[in-house]
């Protein structure tokens, strides 16, 4: 089985071979798009029977729903031992990650099909309906340990755009998490479920999920974790370019003053920077629900605080210096009040109203190595005591009123409103004393007053579900928003759809997004421009899928064309606009025409009994021109094997193996080195060793052995459970996120560049073999 799975797209297969390949595969393993199972609890029939609400706002199984849907369930997450979202998207088509975690000052580093950008504000995250993106900057949060996924019923993945139903951010896809209600189970009326983990790195990992029913109309339920790990530094991990080990410090250092200082020499170099990053992780998520008869209120609140691991080189600041901060810190929450009456058997009505916050806390930043320093008058050495932090928060305020009106057999309406009021505050930077040092100066920057952003969004939309016959429904929809701060936007949906729970069933689908600038990009004193417009995006899909006993097999193609993509390019006119005195707008954000990505997948899943389970996806994605998409693999597969044996022990086997990923011609370390190339940087630089423009792929493979029923008593029972992460111990690295722009110079003269081109590294390495282990808790 390994030996087979190593021979992937990107790893140095010929395409004959590769064809065979997949044909073998996928014609001998019949794979299902609904990548979801209850081993010994589930067959297929029952598991197409599973409802979903996010491609139609409205309950409907996976086969009629108007969007390429993928579902994970709880027993899914469980037998998996899936802990963060990071874990489940790396095991789904269409994800190509950079950063990892912890993945730095942004919270996520992702591409979904082939989109993405700075914390990835393309793709929207709904926690039961309510958006979760960062309300300032739309980056995409909750991938790491700062949320739970032990109370989660299930996870729907839609891809492509969802801006009919649910507005801006749902421009390449949107990822909706519909918690457990486990209160609404009639014969249970209290539980308790705890999951305790505990791995190297003296690491840490507490979930806690507990219910009460006070009665049939009124309960409450709370779901909590708390992850803690020193991480592994980042010492050992591939690292060929030395972009994080045997770096020194500059032999000259701009201090706090402006002044141009020489660094102390040690044996005559330079003081020795610390190899790899800090990967520590103390993140905790609380979240409440109280349920009285069709009334919930539900509150959350979350916070994380993480080294920021390798989002930048590790020559540029102390990524590895317990003294010096280089750290990330950041929390929120959200209240939400949901009220559901059905005053006719037709006729239901949702009103919701909810508050979101979310903060980037001061203790955000780091401590450069070549700059913003002071001088110890006394020894007139270097002193790297201020960092560089950044704060700010971000508010809204919004209210829903939906209905679902059943007009006759054949068709039904889903109506509704949205109002919402946002509070923006872009970034807030200082430099600070850290408090280290003596007789130090007294010279600081100016702290400048934050910018505050008002605006208010209201928001149409509509949606008609007309049965066409028996099994073929049409879908049609429309939202109109309007943004005080953007202006108006109305973008469409259509979908046909042939729904058959056995046979053959089909869909062809259009939709269109948009996904308006965000703070960031319109008022970055280095890169922002105030004369964005927003992103919009249309989508043609088609989907068709094959039922036969328990095996299903669905295939699937679109065509992405995004128009107006905000991207940070060149100065075109410096003297439209001038470049400033320490570079700023030398590059900066434009509309920079459109980017079109086609795409193939094929997914399914196959149960042999109730003990033996495969599934798996493959993606194919591109151009329009077949030259390849920047920080994307043209190939992948993912694959899952799971058995249960004796009704006793869950064996689960996961591999992603992840095709050549394509770099863009700003990461020169993949590209080939010529004089010219020397000159333009102005010094020489680390490559690749035979460099071809890409970083070559890789096959990881995860095991997680689960007990089941091993020991119980009454109402109590225990199962044991172990995790292993990247079970071959494979050296790999994910390619640079955005440009990958950092040009390391050759170690001879690392230290005398003392601000060398560039902080995004060429690559970011991943973590070797991590073994968790752990018991779980249940009491009811």
């Amino acid at each position: 089985m390994l030996q087979f799975f190593v021979l992937v797209p990107g790893l140095k297969l010929g395409f004959i071979k590769k064809v065979i390949l997949y044909v073998f595969l996928f014609g001998f393993v019949v794979l299902q798009g609904q990548d979801s199972i209850s081993i010994g609890e589930m067959n297929l029939r029952e598991l197409l029977q599973i409802k979903v609400t996010s491609a139609g706002k409205k309950e409907q199984f996976v086969d009629e729903a108007p969007a390429n849907i993928t579902v994970v369930t709880a027993q899914q997450i469980q037998n998996r031992g899936y802990l963060t979202l990071e874990e489940v998207f790396k095991d789904l088509p269409g994800f190509d990650f950079a950063v990892g975690q912890p993945s730095g000052e942004y919270p996520t580093h992702f591409l979904f099909r082939g989109i993405g950008d700075v914390g990835q504000t393309k793709v929207a995250l709904y926690v039961d309906g309510i958006l979760q993106n960062d309300i300032s900057n739309g980056w995409f949060r909750h991938t790491g340990n700062n949320f739970t996924l032990s109370n989660i019923e299930r996870i729907e993945l839609v891809s492509g755009p969802g801006s009919a139903l649910f507005g801006s951010n749902a421009l390449a896809g949107y990822v909706n998490i519909i918690t457990k209600r486990n209160y609404e189970i009639s014969d249970v009326n209290y539980g308790l479920e705890s999951n305790s983990i505990l791995g190297l790195n003296q690491t840490m990992n507490k979930d806690l999920n507990g219910w009460f029913k006070f009665n049939s109309n009124t309960s409450i339920q709370i779901t909590a974790r708390y992850y803690k790990s020193n991480g592994d530094l980042g010492t050992n991990r591939y690292d060929p370019g030395n972009y994080f080990h045997n770096n020194y410090e500059p032999d000259s250092v701009k201090t706090i003053a402006g002044e141009l200082m020489g660094n102390e020499k040690v044996n005559g170099k330079s003081p020795v920077l610390k190899n790899g990053f800090s990967t520590s992780i103390e993140d905790y998520y609380i979240r409440s629900k109280i349920n009285y008869k069709d009334f919930d209120l539900s509150l959350s609140l979350w916070e994380k605080k993480e080294g920021l691991g390798s989002y930048v080189v590790g020559y540029e600041y102390f990524a590895n210096d317990l003294e010096k901060d280089y750290l990330v810190n950041h929390k929120g929450g959200s209240f939400e009040m949901k009220y559901m009456f059905q005053p006719t058997k037709n006729i239901k009505s949702t009103t919701r109203s909810y508050i979101t916050t979310q903060k980037v806390l001061p203790n955000t930043g780091f401590v450069y190595t070549y700059q913003f320093q002071d001088v110890n008058n006394g020894t007139d050495s270097i002193i790297p005591n201020y960092k560089k932090t950044y704060e700010s928060e971000g508010y809204t305020f919004g209210a829903e009123e939906q209905l679902d009106i059943q007009t006759n057999a054949f068709n039904h309406f889903v109506f509704g409103f949205q109002i919402e009021q946002k509070v923006r505050e872009f970034f807030n930077v200082r430099y600070r004393q850290d408090g280290s040092g003596s007789s130090l100066s007294s010279i600081n920057k100016n702290i400048e007053l934050r910018p505050v952003f008002f605006s208010n969004n209201v928001a149409i939309f509509i949606q008609d579900e007309l049965k066409l016959s028996k099994r073929l429904v049409l879908t049609s929809g429309v939202r109109l928003d309007y943004d005080e701060f953007y202006g108006s936007i109305l973008n469409p949906r259509l979908a046909l759809v042939n729904a058959n729970q056995k046979g053959v069933n089909y869909k062809f689908m259009f939709s269109q997004g948009y996904k308006p600038p965000t703070i960031f990009e319109l008022y970055d004193e280095w890169r922002g421009n105030s004369s964005l417009i927003p992103e919009v995006i249309k989508t043609c899909e088609m989907e068709f899928g094959y039922t036969k006993n328990n095996g299903r097999i669905v295939t699937s193609g679109f065509y992405n064309n995004l128009r107006n993509t905000i991207q940070v390019a060149t100065n075109p006119d410096s003297i439209a606009v001038p470049i400033r005195e320490d570079g700023q707008m030398a590059s900066y954000y434009q509309n920079k025409g459109n980017l079109e990505v086609i795409g193939f997948s094929i997914k399914g899943e196959l149960l042999l009994g109730n003990q033996f389970f495969i599934s798996g996806n493959y993606q194919y994605l591109n151009n329009l021109s077949f030259s390849g998409l920047d920080n994307v693999a043209k190939n992948k597969l993912n694959f899952v094997v799971n058995y249960l044996a004796f009704n006793k022990v869950n064996f689960n086997v996961r591999g992603n193996a992840v095709g050549k990923i394509k770099a863009p011609f700003s990461n020169l370390y993949y590209q080939e080195k010529t004089s010219s190339s020397i000159s333009n940087v102005g010094y020489d630089y680390v490559t690749e060793s035979n460099p071809d423009g890409f970083l070559e792929g890789h096959l990881v493979l995860n095991l997680t052995i689960t007990g089941k029923n091993i020991w119980s008593y009454k109402n109590f029972s225990i199962e044991p459970y172990l995790k292993i992460n990247n079970l071959l111990n494979t050296n790999y690295a994910y390619i640079g996120r955005q440009s990958g722009s950092g040009v390391r110079p050759v170690s001879s003269i690392q230290s005398t560049i003392s601000n060398p081109n560039g902080f995004i590294p060429a690559y970011h390495p991943q973590e070797g073999i991590q073994a968790l282990g752990g018991i779980r808790l249940l009491f009811k």
